[in-house]
């Protein structure tokens, strides 16, 4: 039961279920594979300037052409981790899943 509810919530971020709104929904919600996955950023001080870090840990889960898969993305001096590192764990997962890179860009967060 724990891990179906940690699981729901990774989707309803990853893709808005249920009618709500998903932290990366405009990089997930169009994906035609069950995706689950959080965003997230760091500031730190980098050579006494403050940077923002962003990451994304997520997976795809199997399908009947594919294997399950888990990606964590880290882009540094980048920003938020819903525009910098969900579009590249998009492209990932479409390479994966698909066989080609999904129309995601890096640092959009909008289908190009």
């Amino acid at each position: 039961a724990d891990l179906a509810t940690i699981r729901a919530g990774l989707r309803g971020s990853a893709t808005g279920l249920n009618g709500g709104t998903g932290t990366t929904q405009r990089v997930f919600g169009s994906f035609p594979e069950p995706v689950g996955g959080a965003p997230g950023s760091t500031q730190r001080l980098s050579h006494g300037r403050e940077v923002t870090d962003g990451w994304y840990a997520g997976y795809v889960a199997s399908s009947a052409h594919s294997q399950p898969l888990v990606v964590v993305v880290l882009v540094q001096h980048a920003g938020f981790g819903a525009i910098t590192a969900a579009p590249v764990a998009r492209q990932i997962f479409s390479q994966w899943t698909l066989g080609h890179p999904g129309p995601f860009l890096p640092g959009t967060s909008i289908a190009q």
